[in-house]
């Protein structure tokens, strides 16, 4: 969802998108963050008792939550320049560090998207908002 609210922003420029989108962020970061170790649990910390909250950042047949969500805060920081996001996403990608040393395979999407924490390319389109041409321009560049 957080990172529907984020292209649904980029596409359109609606800010109700991207506000939903840090909402759902913030909840995420109340519930499922570790406090101790960083990173993100599967499960939210008003859950049944649980023996052991698991986190990880492999990936399987789709990208590890943790994964996604450092990207989904890398994109965040960069549309709002808020860097509690790209705190949030150096402390997870640095929680999962050592096992990237181990081996690195089921790591790809973290990888990724710690790359792009790093090296994000913005471009700023200046113009009037209300001037066709540049609102043509700007939903161009976007896609």
């Amino acid at each position: 969802m957080i990172r529907a609210g984020i292209a649904l922003y980029e596409i359109t420029g609606a800010t109700d998108c991207l506000t939903a989108a840090e909402g759902w962020v913030a909840v995420v970061n109340d519930q499922f963050w570790d406090t101790e170790d960083g990173g993100y649990f599967f499960t939210a910390d008003d859950a049944e008792a649980l023996i052991v909250r698991t986190k990880s950042a492999a990936d399987n047949a789709t990208p590890a939550g943790n994964s996604v969500m450092v990207a989904n805060l890398a994109r965040l920081y960069y549309l709002t320049g808020n860097t509690a996001y790209r705190d949030r996403a150096d402390q997870t990608t640095t929680a999962f560090s050592g096992e990237l040393a181990k081996n690195f395979f089921p790591y790809t999407a973290l990888m990724n998207s710690a790359e792009f924490l790093q090296r994000g390319v913005q471009i700023a389109i200046i113009g009037d908002a209300g001037n066709p041409t540049a609102r043509r321009s700007s939903t161009q560049s976007m896609t």
